[in-house]
């Protein structure tokens, strides 16, 4: 029983000394003038590395995501990020729609050959709870503006990655499937969608 104890115990330290940070966003989440760090934390299971939402308060955790405890659901669980299916990491966090709730995205999936897939989460005051799975893909005849769509089988351009800059805009870099042809562009939200800023 004590080999048992001492094993599970130096277990727990190796996973607990192998965690690592891998983003780190300050921002307030709660409007009371404190800032809160919001984590992306890695750790290892069957030889694969995972990530792991964590919100920290004066250094303390106050939340933390779950887990995978299986490759079915790192793969499934919109919670889990990295992996070894590049499922993403977080892309940004703050309150991009004017809502007054703070988001977090993070990219999902990503794929040579099919859009990139960005899960949602919004705080909610306690925790990040997951609202959606979209790609970020042009409006019907409005190929300057992206809105969260559903992947379809033959979207020929879309949103690969999206990074929130200093001003508020967010620099994006889009995939043209039919050209293989990748760009830079800056974003702004307006009117419930991402467009190409001029």
């Amino acid at each position: 029983m004590k080999r048992a104890l001492r094993l599970g115990f130096c277990l727990l330290a190796s996973v607990a000394a192998g965690a690592e940070v891998r983003q780190t966003f300050p921002v307030d989440l709660d409007g009371d003038g404190k800032t809160e760090q919001v984590q992306l934390r890695t750790y290892t299971m069957s030889g694969t590395r995972y990530g792991q939402l964590a919100v920290l308060r004066g250094g303390k955790p106050v939340w933390q995501g779950p887990r995978a405890r299986t490759q079915e659901q790192a793969y499934r669980d919109p919670y889990v990020l990295l992996g070894e299916f590049d499922l993403g990491d977080i892309s940004f966090v703050g309150d991009y729609d004017g809502d007054g709730r703070v988001d977090l995205v993070a990219t999902r999936q990503k794929s040579d050959v099919r859009p990139t897939v960005f899960s949602q989460f919004v705080w909610t005051g306690k925790k990040f709870a997951f609202v959606r799975q979209l790609c970020l893909l042009p409006l019907p005849g409005e190929p300057q503006r992206f809105g969260w769509k559903p992947a379809g089988k033959t979207d020929p351009l879309w949103v690969d990655q999206l990074r929130r800059n200093l001003d508020g805009s967010f620099g994006a870099e889009l995939v043209d499937f039919a050209s293989g042809e990748r760009s830079h562009v800056r974003l702004k939200w307006a009117d419930g969608a991402f467009s190409v800023a001029r």
